[in-house]
């Protein structure tokens, strides 16, 4: 599915901010390459997105397919983040990358990102605002 057609389709949103949705995603340069991840682009079921509070602000976060690239490169994880009047701005936290082996997962007012490796083991980050960096980013936590 398109990201157009899925921010159009997106049930729990009142009118408003879809639109203000779909005005973020027609910002996003050559944004009609993309689409919506599907589960069998990860070989078994992942979430894919998720709406709510993400570190203290609230957005949608989002894992696209780049339909121009080879398969190991073709991956993203986008966030919109809402702002008053309705208005949404955009974060990659991840392009063209391979995120077969990556899952998101929500613990209360926060998005984390998985990465598992063929030996078992896993890597895990936060996304958040990163004040140093002056960005959002996927922060590792210490403990993985």
């Amino acid at each position: 599915m398109s990201v157009k057609n899925f921010i159009s389709e997106f049930e729990p949103l009142k009118e408003e901010r879809v639109v203000g949705l779909r005005r973020a995603w027609a910002r996003v340069p050559r944004n009609s390459d993309f689409r919506v991840a599907r589960s069998d682009d990860f070989g078994e079921p992942r979430r894919v997105y998720d709406y709510g509070e993400i570190a203290g602000a609230y957005g949608l976060a989002l894992m696209v397919i780049d339909k121009t690239k080879p398969v190991d490169s073709r991956f993203g994880l986008i966030i919109f983040l809402e702002r008053p009047g309705d208005r949404y701005d955009t974060y990659w936290i991840y392009r063209d990358t391979n995120l077969r082996s990556f899952s998101m997962q929500r613990a209360s007012g926060d998005i984390f990102v998985e990465e598992k490796f063929g030996d078992g083991s896993r890597k895990m980050c936060e996304i958040q605002w990163t004040r140093k960096k002056g960005k959002w980013t996927c922060e590792p936590l210490p403990h993985y």
